[in-house]
């Protein structure tokens, strides 16, 4: 969906810029609510939605469909299964990738045991570990739950850097343990 057929003239920003540290200034996203949806843009700058973690390090996910523009999307780790709430991308005039649109919905405490369960498969299809898997990235919509931190970098499993999902991925500490127990178990059985 390109940016500029979305009703601006509707929309609410929701809170301040999300960086990841104010030296930063070129990683920063903004939320807005257009009548039912959420818009989550980036700034030009911004990469983190075609990163993808190996072996420790943050590098450029190979597009299976390049104007997919977010490796989660673009892998299937984000799918009907895992987020429902997910409309679509957007997109600048020029064709890039600079946001997506999901339904607003209710937030939610906790992530119930079934819409784990469904990462985990996808986790295991996909071969992707979520590393952002916790309740604050998920809201309730219409009766499902669904992922809304769609821009994450997703670990290849099979280049699974334990130090460094413990400090910066999959196994820090907010992370949902159900989900962290699944990751530690799979690693052990390889």
């Amino acid at each position: 969906m390109l940016v500029s057929r979305l009703n601006w003239a509707a929309a609410k920003r929701l809170i301040a810029p999300l960086n990841w540290t104010a030296s930063t200034p070129e990683t920063a996203r903004t939320l807005w609510r257009l009548d039912r949806y959420v818009v989550k843009l980036w700034l030009p700058r911004y990469e983190s939605h075609k990163l993808v973690v190996a072996d420790g390090n943050f590098v450029l996910h190979d597009f299976f469909h390049p104007l997919m523009g977010i490796a989660c999307l673009d892998i299937g780790l984000v799918c009907s299964d895992t987020a429902p709430g997910f409309v679509d991308t957007v997109e600048d005039e020029a064709g890039s990738c600079i946001g997506y649109l999901t339904v607003a919905g209710e937030r939610i405490d906790a992530l119930p045991q079934d819409f784990v369960e469904r990462v985990w498969r996808a986790t295991l299809s996909t071969g992707y570990a979520h590393t952002d898997l916790c309740a604050n990235n998920a809201v309730e919509v219409d009766g499902q739950v669904t992922l809304i931190d769609l821009d994450t970098p997703p670990t290849l499993l099979s280049h699974f850097d334990v130090a460094f999902e413990m400090q910066h991925g999959s196994l820090r500490s907010h992370v949902d343990e159900r989900y962290r127990l699944l990751l530690r178990q799979h690693l052990r059985d390889l």
